[in-house]
Parts: C-alpha cells; structure tokens; sequence
C-alpha cells in the first residue's frame, strides 16, 4: 500500500495547489476591482469638492449681494452664536436670523425665562442656544 499513498498524497497536493491557485486568481480579480472602484470614487469625490467649493463662493457672493440690496451699504460681517447672529463691532447684542435673513431688520434677541432659549420680539420665535 506504499505505492498507493504516494499517489494519493500527490494528488491531494496536486488539487490543493490548484485550488489554492485558483483561489488567488479570484482574491487578485477582486483586488483589482476595488482598486479601479477606489479610484473612481476618489476621482468623483474630487470633482464633488471643487463642485462643492465653487458652490460656497457662489452662495457667499449671493449673500453679500442681498445684503447689498437689504441695507444698501457694503455688508456687515456676522457669525452665528448659540443660534442668533452675532456682528462684527456689536459686542452687546444678539440678533434674530429670522428677523435679520428674511426681513433685513436687527432685533435684539433677549432670554426667555428658563434661560435656555432666546426670544425675538419681533417674530416671536424661540431660538435654541446651541
């Protein structure tokens, strides 16, 4: 039976490198398809961030241009604190975005009784701090 086992030894050896083998080529047809997907998704991603960056530009452009219109002067700089606007060289005072954004009027916000929201007088919004 020696001459047998060889054999069978030599077959199961020769079926496992030719799975194994076979295995690899699936492993390496797969790896190749991410890669080309990968770098599809980064070229798309790319376009999506220039696309992305030209819309800010656009939309800060149109900003400035309704602030133009609302106040008829060069556009105040503002930012947003805890949900109300807050301009450069006005350290006093929050305003409503509502109040400022839809109208082109300053309110002063003012906080309501729990202290965890702000109040406009003027649209009577409650504004969450935060």
């Amino acid at each position: 039976m020696g001459l047998l086992d060889g054999i069978e030894k030599l077959i199961t050896e020769h079926g496992s490198a030719a799975i194994l083998r076979e295995r690899i080529a699936l492993a390496n047809d797969k790896y190749s398809a991410l890669q080309a997907e990968n770098s599809s998704l980064k070229s798309q991603n790319a376009i999506l961030k220039s696309e992305n960056e030209a819309l800010k530009l656009d939309n800060k452009k149109l900003q400035e241009q309704r602030q133009d219109e609302i106040h008829g002067t060069k556009p105040q700089e503002w930012k947003m604190i805890y949900g109300c606007l807050k301009f450069d060289g006005d350290d006093k005072a929050l305003y409503c975005p509502a109040c400022f954004l839809d109208r082109g009027k300053k309110i002063p916000t003012s906080r309501n009784a729990g202290g965890r929201f702000r109040f406009c007088s003027a649209c009577k919004t409650d504004i969450p701090a935060g």
